[in-house]
């Protein structure tokens, strides 16, 4: 069965285009795939810690040298990592903050992007240690976010990309929604395309794959 890791990040609650897609892609998927698995955290409602430095010192420090203080700064982030691995589908609501993601979803970035856990180096060159994984980004923006991409700021959908790739998450599907703060957005359209992407991604083959 599969089993979907889905992140809200959007700080508009409930009426949020990014939460409204998130929700509309994990109930069609669960529709399509009964037995699917879902793990779901709302980022805004329950936020993350920052990295501190205990954090970083904690990180780049053998675990069999850690002491209770350095092992505790890791706790949430081991929860978060082990959240990532079980997962086969990332579900991630993105709305655009100031050309950026918000800051509660940096938050998980911060914490799961991890030296000896989900990446290491191969003499100077890094290597990301997640396997096997396939993102959604539903990426929202109340203004023209294709504007904003031919002018060189949007820095969202990029970032998430390079990011998710670091790690070794290269199967990444970006779902677009612009103009939400105006009367009409292209809902309709939007919709199509999540029941296309549905398409792509729950087949009885992929599932069969996910199972075996």
């Amino acid at each position: 069965m599969t089993h979907l890791l889905h992140l809200d990040s959007s700080a508009s609650g409930a009426g949020s285009f990014s939460r409204r897609l998130g929700r509309g892609l994990v109930l069609g998927w669960s529709r399509r795939e009964p037995g699917a698995v879902l793990t779901y955290r709302d980022l805004d409602a329950e936020p993350l810690p920052f990295v501190s430095e205990t954090w970083v010192s904690a990180a780049y420090t053998p675990a069999d040298q850690h002491d209770h203080t350095l092992a505790f700064s890791l706790s949430r982030s081991d929860q978060l990592i082990a959240e990532l691995e079980a997962a086969d589908v990332l579900v991630i609501g993105a709305p655009m903050y100031n050309f950026g993601i918000p800051a509660s979803l940096k938050a998980w970035v911060d914490q799961v992007v991890r030296v000896g856990r989900t990446f290491g180096y191969d003499g100077p060159n890094p290597v990301g240690l997640v396997h096997g994984k396939r993102a959604v980004v539903l990426a929202t923006s109340g203004g023209d976010a294709l504007r904003y991409e031919a002018l060189g700021l949007d820095f969202r959908s990029s970032y998430l990309r390079a990011i998710l790739g670091f790690i070794g998450i290269t199967d990444v599907e970006v779902l677009t929604l612009t103009g939400t703060a105006g009367p009409e957005p292209e809902t309709a359209r939007v919709a199509a395309e999540l029941d296309a992407l549905l398409d792509r991604l729950v087949t009885p083959a992929l599932i069969g794959a996910q199972r075996s």
